[in-house]
């Protein structure tokens, strides 16, 4: 059904936003209020990738 609604009224949909992520999406919206959300999506996924940790990765010492 989101495909469809995404399709339909072409928004933009992104999960497993993080605390980072949304800060810096809050942020960069909040000092630019006509920013273009085809621009910030890349970005936002950019910085979920960066601040993105595997802890198991961490405890083997990697």
């Amino acid at each position: 059904m989101m495909t469809a609604l995404t399709r339909k009224y072409d928004h933009k949909v992104i999960t497993g936003l993080n605390l980072p992520a949304f800060i810096d999406l809050y942020l960069k919206v909040s000092m630019d209020s006509d920013s273009d959300i085809d621009e910030l999506v890349p970005h936002v996924i950019e910085t979920v990738k960066e601040s993105a940790v595997f802890t198991n990765d961490k405890l083997d010492g990697e």
